[in-house]
Formats: C-alpha cells, sequence, structure tokens
C-alpha cells in the first residue's frame, strides 16, 4: 500500500490560524498497545508555513492493522507509515513554540477589563498590528478614565470629569496617580496611535509588544498592587481578628 503523509489539524502557534491542517514531518511512538499511545511529532503548518513540535498522550488510529504495520517500522519512520489523522481522537497536552496566551488580572475594574480582554485577544489572535495597537490605547483611556472619576476631590472643585485622555494623564501624574515615567510613555503613546488612525502604515511585533508591556505595567500600578495590598490587608485584619476571639 503506498504511503501517504501525516497530517494534523489544529490551531498553529505561530499564525493562529484555527482548524489549519498541519503536516506531520516527523513521529515518535512509545508504547505497544494500539489503544493508547504517547508520543512526539514535529510538524509545519500549511498557511504560514512555519515549524512546530509537539507530543500527544493517545490516538485513535483508523485500525489496529495501521498501528501495527507502523510500530513494526524501523525507528518509526514516518515515511513508511499510513496516512494518519492525529486530530481524532487525540489528547496534546503541549506544542512547541507555546502560542501566546492572554494575560490574567485579578483586580481590574469591570470596563478596564473588558477592554484589557479585547486587546489581549487581539493581540494572541490575527489581528492586524495596527489594530492591536489601538486596542491597547484604548485600555489606557479606560484605565485613566476610570481612576480619574474615581479621585475627583482629589482635583480642583468643579473639574470637569470629561477630560480628554491628554488632560487627564498630566492631571493623574500632577496629583501621583501616575509617575513621571508613566506620564512620558503615556504621551508617547496617545501620539503614535493618533497616527494609527489617519493612517495605515505598518506596525510590527516589536511596537506591539512595546505598548502591551507598558499596558501591563499600568495595570499593575493602578490596580493589581493595590489591590493585593487592600486584600493581604483584609487577610491580617481576619486572621488578627480571629486569634483575638480565640484568645
Amino acid at each position: 500500500m503506498a504511503s501517504q503523509p501525516s497530517f494534523i489539524v489544529m490551531e498553529c502557534p505561530h499564525c493562529r490560524s484555527k482548524n489549519m491542517a498541519c503536516d506531520i514531518t516527523g513521529m515518535r511512538v512509545e508504547g505497544d498497545d494500539v489503544r493508547s499511545l504517547r508520543g512526539f511529532f514535529t510538524s509545519f503548518c500549511r498557511g504560514c508555513r512555519k515549524p512546530f513540535g509537539g507530543a500527544f498522550e493517545s490516538i485513535s488510529p483508523r485500525s489496529r492493522r495501521d498501528w501495527s504495520s507502523y510500530l513494526r517500522h524501523q525507528n518509526y519512520a514516518l515515511e513508511s507509515a499510513y496516512e494518519l489523522n492525529l486530530s481524532e481522537g487525540t489528547a496534546i497536552p503541549c506544542i512547541w513554540p507555546e502560542a501566546p496566551k492572554p494575560k490574567r488580572f485579578d483586580y481590574l475594574p469591570p470596563e478596564v477589563s473588558v477592554a484589557m480582554g479585547e486587546a489581549e485577544d487581539a493581540r494572541t489572535g490575527q489581528t492586524p498590528n495596527r489594530l492591536v495597537r489601538s486596542a491597547y490605547r484604548t485600555v489606557i483611556d479606560v484605565a485613566t478614565q476610570h481612576v480619574f472619576a474615581e479621585n475627583l476631590d482629589a482635583f480642583r472643585e468643579g473639574t470637569n470629569p470629561k477630560q480628554n485622555l491628554n488632560n487627564r494623564i498630566n492631571m493623574l501624574a500632577a496629583q501621583h496617580f501616575l509617575t513621571p515615567s508613566m506620564k512620558d510613555w503615556a504621551h508617547g503613546i496617545r501620539d503614535i496611535t493618533n497616527e494609527d488612525v489617519h493612517t495605515s502604515s505598518p506596525v510590527s511585533n516589536e511596537e506591539v509588544t512595546e505598548i502591551a508591556e507598558f499596558t501591563d505595567m499600568l495595570l499593575q500600578y493602578l490596580f493589581e498592587l493595590p489591590g493585593r495590598v487592600k486584600q493581604a490587608k483584609e487577610t491580617a485584619e481576619q486572621k488578627r481578628a480571629a486569634a483575638e476571639a480565640e484568645g
């Protein structure tokens, strides 16, 4: 029987194309029970043509005869194996390189969480870089709006709560809600992303990473660290109260 190429249908860790057919270029199988096998494979995406590897825990082969022939072959060379579709009945615990994952936050206000979730989904998906960068600009806008609105009493009485992003950054920095370096970063990103609205200039992966890292740092400073400190204080208070009650 003529050999046929093996493939797996999955999401490519590089281009993030879903249900993409990826050709298997090499495989190593461990075990002699056709009902439960483990192994490793190398592959490349038919879309972006980039290589990756992975490990699988079990496969449901087309037939016992297919696997018996496959396992008997010296060094498990794939060229002599029958056609296998590893996507059927396969558990793949890991892929190399690992696909980017959205960052997780615990203390974001709801509206900031929604904006950041959308930006992270865009970054880890197939959204054009220029739009990804704009999505992070929205996160910065929404986050500073929240902090400004929650702390109006720190500003001059009668201050309009609907400031534009430029004024909001300056006013938050003046009241030390933002450090001087964060103020400069935020203004830099505001200027850069203003251009994204009016041009179609390409944006590199490095430029997206830069704004994603700053946005992460900003949210850590404004929400995550204060949230953790508050949680630690509450936990300490609860423990002290419990100890006093027992004593």
